[in-house]
């Protein structure tokens, strides 16, 4: 009977549906899985999903660890859409072994002192947290606002005051998107953004143009 009922290779879960709905014999539902696993069609057709390879690698137990020579921490505070302030924290560093130059973000931090002074000691409270090294800390990045490179109560000059090898330098992305937000105002340049605009639509909605543009 179960043979009868298992005709279509439903799989066990169906089998034991079907079967249950009609018969009952006290161990019915060990006899189906044994009939199952013996069905040579569905040991043929049973998925098998291989595993994904597992890359080893040694698991540092402190995060600079990594680090070789120094680090530069890169910052700036936002407001997201629920209104709360936070901090995001970028490293720039130096990884031990491959001296290969790496720029990882860290986290974003919830701020409620938005001072120069609260802003660093959230900053240099939120690496040590992190297992930082920061008498490795070399350099630090923000925008032009006055909270963060004021030259006396910025959130540069209080990090530089207690590390002072910690040098400040102007986030060259900001620089530059002030630079192309100042050009557009120029006729001549916005024509020209705007000619390059459509060249890249006229390759992009193409194929076979993509093709020689990548030749």
């Amino acid at each position: 009977m179960l043979n009868i009922l298992h005709q279509a290779q439903c799989g066990l879960e169906k089998a034991k549906a079907r079967a249950l709905q009609v018969l009952f014999w006290p161990g019915i539902t060990k006899d189906i899985e044994n009939m199952v696993s013996k069905c040579k069609t569905c040991e043929r057709y049973r998925p098998r999903n291989a595993k994904e390879p597992l890359m080893c690698h040694e698991v540092p137990n402190l995060p600079y660890e990594k680090i070789g020579t120094d680090i530069c921490e890169h910052g700036d505070e936002i407001t997201d859409i629920s209104q709360i302030e936070q901090f995001s924290l970028c490293v720039r560093y130096v990884e031990d072994h491959s001296y290969k130059i790496r720029e990882d973000f860290l986290t974003f931090v919830p701020v409620y002192d938005v001072t120069g002074a609260g802003l660093a000691n959230t900053v240099l409270e939120t690496l040590s947290i992190l297992g930082l090294d920061l008498k490795k800390m070399s350099g630090q990045g923000y925008d032009g606002a006055a909270t963060m490179r004021g030259q006396f109560r910025g959130v540069q000059a209080s990090i530089k005051e207690k590390l002072p090898l910690a040098l400040y330098t102007h986030c060259s992305s900001h620089s530059l998107n002030l630079c192309l937000s100042d050009t557009s105002n120029i006729p001549s340049i916005r024509n020209c953004m705007g000619f390059i605009k459509e060249v890249c639509r006229f390759f992009h909605m193409s194929a076979k143009r993509t093709e020689i543009n990548d030749i």
